[in-house]
């Protein structure tokens, strides 16, 4: 809202409206403003257009408006059409001013902009920068430039930096460029404070044809004080004077108007007015020459405007809120409507049945008055107030009956008629009659019983059959009515202990209503059940349905405890709502077929977790500790506790195992519990816990006996391998798993071979799927399975060992288990350069030059002494010892030894016994270890008849006992 412009007219003052640019945007949010006389506001502009204010113009012949705007002008014709779209690029914020011809079919722009200029004479850079002042022509029919003016340009019109009266620094307006106006002879005249100059430029040169006043002024000056300080907005007169605003630091400033001898280049100052009290240092201003000769003079930084007769008379003065400066003002006549709709709006107060209205209409030059029609809607509206429009927002108290639905304001001329255009939009005269007026039959309310009154948070207004509510802070109103709002009103309405409605009621097609109330409870009513509350979870419940009355129905009664359990009940129509307790957050419905088995496992199940869901046509129930499903055929099946749990984590009834095709059931052990479904089974055990089967491998399962067999009750789920193992299928059970691949079919695997079996799963799986079910070896000892690519062997005294490749082979030789070296008592592991596997009674070795050997216990030097892997398998020497060869030596037995043990050969002393013929020499089979012996350091070792030692010099000596000496 825009503050009135203190104004006092004395006099006669010349015709039209005055049109103002404030140099600040605090003044009421404003750059521009046109007001009146009488100081009233009839139009105000919004910031961002800098100092400069509307100007009245002619456009191409007829009487236009010229708006500020970033950068440029538009302008516009009295209907606020846009004529034409004037923009400048690059100007700098400040003074900007057009004024145009006779005919209006040229414009003077001026402005200001950045130009380059050397201040090193000033102590500045030399490519520093200074603002200079612009004038441009254009033609307003075609928008072209016809003429430019440049304070820096280079030419005879150019004003340097010396002539300015401002100290010259980076970024300084030197020439205080301040307006530009046609000469009588079509000319230019330009005013310029920093120079405190005046120039007459030649339009057809662009040179200066005068200079009066400044650094270079070219007249001689007759009067007292003549010569001027500032000059600013120059113009002729109508007598052909040179007028402008003298504006001065140290004394007042003043209008002039000078007598012009162009060619003896004479001045005489023949007329000056300065206020009576010294009004000096204005910097901004104008002094605008009306058509009755009287001067409407600005006072810039004073925000003061004075119109003086030519005798210097004082006929008005305007002044706009101290301390806030003003660009320039003119008087001009002019005649407009708004420039956009009238603006309406109110305050939601009721003083003495009167509402607080504030209409503006932006523009609009002729209004005068607001009148107040008042209707049930836009188009039957009758006048009942009328009030005089004080200021470009007037703010007045209008009066509304009850039955009052809405109204408009229409702005009226001097004559008290309508102007075209000028009425507003159509508006409720409160939110709550304006909600009333959009149902489909505003009649169920009944009449209004009065205004609405405020209870310090909301409006309410009662009316003969229903009661509205709105809440400003949410911007929400709420209607309820019909015997839902006698109920309603009956416990209290709005002030009463349920509070007010937080929506408007609903209605459903066999006529029930309800409405959710301040407490979050929602009121019900049917013609059948009368009206309940519904609170706490149910109510919560009731709200997340979108049509609860045919989906639950109506309540036949308040809620409360259950009373065959410890939740809470409400009873509806069509469903009970159960929660476990009267506070809990949510309840859910029970209904039908699921209701009436719940009702028998209710102790068991406990209270639901959420209501009914269709899937796949069948109906389906959670409850705490179980689930009910009625099935499309209508059967009623029900899964519980851990068999349920292990159910929903496989996806429930869009899962795999699909829907339950029996009740929970008593396994045959009399021990367990199974529930069967439509694609596997889940069975549950005290000591299993719940496990899941389904498929071939659950069918394989009870050909074994299920939960009685020896693998027991399944654990965990069937699950699909991965890995290496993909493609195999397994299912785990107390002790042991069926595994199912599609190259081996399904076998079990238990007890130890399971357990030696499932570790290989983690390192690549090279065993393999089985090949066999477990099976007993022939000794009647052991057990035994085979695998895709190994077997396992298992004895109770040793456990469970793999076996598979060249060792396999070569034990399989020896009859497997029931050969000399009898079971497994290790897995293969690495020996040498090659693998070796213990047994009770010895060990196979394999090596990838050396092939695979039996060693018998005692035999195994693989990994000692360097002597390399085995060669051979045990041989007998002609005196009855067995050895073996190494690469790099052999083992022999004492034959003299009871029992016998094994002897290695090794290293040089085997190469000296290799030489001679080993055990075929005279030496015989050794009889001892390697030993140290004399001299220090070296090694000997005895045999059957002879000795081999060996020295630290590499050489080594054998003795037979036949004296030979090698």
């Amino acid at each position: 809202m825009v503050t009135p412009v203190a104004t006092k007219v004395s006099g006669a003052v010349a015709p039209g409206l005055l049109f103002a640019g404030n140099a600040r945007s605090d003044f009421a949010a404003t750059t521009g403003q046109i007001y009146d006389n009488i100081g009233r506001t009839l139009y105000g502009r919004g910031g961002g257009d800098g100092t400069r204010g509307p100007a009245v113009i002619t456009y191409l012949g007829k009487p236009a408006i010229a708006l500020p705007g970033g950068s440029g002008w538009t302008v516009h014709d009295a209907a606020w059409k846009t004529l034409r779209t004037i923009t400048l690029t690059g100007i700098v914020p400040g003074e900007g001013y057009i004024r145009t011809n006779g005919d209006g079919t040229k414009a003077l722009l001026t402005f200001l902009r950045t130009a380059t200029a050397d201040l090193t004479p000033y102590g500045g850079a030399k490519a520093g920068s200074v603002v200079e002042g612009v004038v441009r022509e254009i033609d307003l029919s075609t928008g072209a430039t016809t003429f430019e003016w440049s304070s820096l340009a280079a030419g005879p019109g150019q004003v340097p930096l010396a002539d300015s009266r401002v100290a010259i620094a980076q970024g300084v307006n030197y020439t205080g460029l301040n307006g530009a106006s046609y000469d009588t002879d079509g000319n230019v005249l330009v005013s310029a404070a920093g120079t405190g100059s005046v120039y007459k430029i030649d339009r057809a040169t662009g040179g200066f044809t005068w200079i009066l006043g400044g650094k270079r002024n070219q007249f001689a000056f007759t009067g007292s004080d003549a010569e001027p300080t500032r000059p600013i907005d120059v113009t002729r007169d109508g007598s052909g004077r040179l007028a402008f605003l003298d504006d001065s630091a140290a004394k007042s400033a003043r209008s002039v108007a000078y007598t012009l001898d162009e060619n003896a280049k004479s001045a005489a100052l023949d007329w000056r007015w300065a206020p009576q009290d010294a009004v000096s240092d204005v910097r901004t201003g104008g002094n605008q020459v009306l058509p009755n000769g009287n001067r409407l003079i600005t006072f810039g930084a004073k925000g003061a405007v004075v119109e003086v007769t030519p005798n210097g008379t004082v006929v008005f003065e305007s002044q706009i809120p101290a301390g806030t400066a003003v660009t320039r003002t003119q008087r001009a006549e002019w005649t407009s409507t708004g420039n956009s709709e009238v603006n309406l709006s109110a305050q939601t107060v009721y003083t003495g049945g009167k509402i607080p209205l504030y209409a503006s209409w932006n523009g609009a030059t002729e209004l005068v008055s607001w009148q107040v029609s008042v209707g049930p809607d836009k188009d039957h509206l009758t006048p009942s107030f009328t009030t005089p429009a004080t200021r470009l927002e007037t703010r007045f108290e209008a009066p509304f009956a009850p039955s009052d639905v809405g109204y408009a304001v229409t702005a009226l001329d001097k004559d008290g008629k309508p102007i075209p255009g000028g009425t507003s939009t159509f508006r409720f005269v409160d939110e709550i009659i304006k909600a009333v007026s959009q149902l489909p039959d505003p009649s169920v309310m009944g009449t209004p019983l009065g205004l609405p009154t405020y209870t310090g948070t909301l409006w309410v207004r009662d009316f003969s059959t229903g009661v509205g509510v709105y809440n400003p802070q949410r911007g929400t109103v709420s209607l309820v009515y019909g015997p839902l709002a006698d109920a309603y009103k009956a416990a209290g309405g709005p002030a009463g202990p349920y509070g007010a409605p937080l929506e408007s009621m609903k209605t459903y097609a066999d006529g029930g209503s309800s409405v959710v109330l301040g407490d979050y409870s929602v009121l019900v009513w049917s013609a059948a059940t009368g009206a309940h509350r519904v609170v706490g979870p149910m109510a919560y419940a009731w709200r997340a349905y979108a049509s609860p009355a045919t989906e639950i129905g109506y309540p036949t009664a308040e809620g409360g405890t259950d009373p065959a359990g410890t939740g809470c009940l409400q009873t509806f129509t069509l469903a009970r709502l159960y929660a476990p307790t009267c506070d809990a957050a949510v309840a859910f419905p029970v209904s039908g077929p699921i209701g009436a088995k719940w009702d028998t496992l209710r102790q068991w199940f406990g209270y639901p977790v959420d209501g009914p869901e269709k899937v796949n046509g069948n109906t389906v129930q959670r409850f705490a500790r179980g689930t009910i499903v009625q099935t499309q055929a209508g059967d009623v099946r029900w899964v519980f506790g851990g068999i349920n749990d292990q159910w929903q984590q496989q996806g429930g009834p869009t899962g795999f195992l699909g829907l339950p095709t029996t009740d929970e059931l008593p396994v045959g052990d009399g021990v367990g519990r199974v529930s069967q479904f439509e694609h596997g089974s889940v069975y549950w055990s005290p000591n299993s816990g719940v496990g899941e089967v389904h498929g071939e491998l659950r069918d394989r399962w009870l050909q074994l006996g299920g939960p009685t067999s020896f693998l027991g009750y399944p654990v965990g789920t069937q699950r699909v391998m991965g890995g290496s193992a993909a493609g195999g299928l397994i299912a785990s059970f107390q002790r042991g798993s069926l595994v199912w691949n599609q190259a081996t079919g399904i076998h079990e695997v238990h007890g130890g071979i399971f357990s030696r079996w499932g570790g290989t799963t983690d390192l690549g799986f090279w065993v393999g799927f089985p090949l066999t079910d477990e099976m007993a070896a022939g000794d009647g000892r052991g057990r035994y399975q085979v695998f895709q690519n190994a077997s396992i062997f298992w004895t109770p005294e040793n456990g469970a060992y793999i076996i598979h490749g060249g060792i396999n082979d070569k034990w399989a030789s020896q009859n497997w288990n029931s050969g000399p070296l009898g079971y497994p008592i290790s897995d293969e592991e690495r020996a040498g350069t090659g693998r070796l596997q213990r047994f009770e009674h010895g060990v196979i070795v394999w090596g990838p030059y050396t092939g695979t050997h039996i060693l018998p216990p005692g035999f195994d030097y693989t990994d000692q002494l360097n002597m390399g892997m085995p060669t051979s398998d045990v041989a007998v020497a002609g005196n009855g010892a067995e050895y073996v060869l190494y690469e790099r030596g052999a083992v022999y037995t004492n034959v003299y030894a009871s029992p016998r043990f094994t002897i290695p050969v090794f290293g040089g002393v085997w190469a000296k016994y290799q030489s001679l013929g080993a055990h075929n020499s005279c030496l015989g089979t050794p009889t001892s270890h390697e030993y140290d012996t004399s001299p220090a350091g070296a090694r000997g070792q005895q045999f059957t008849t002879g000795t081999i030692t060996w020295y630290p010099d590499g050489s080594t000596v054998a003795k037979c006992f036949n004296g030979k000496t090698y």
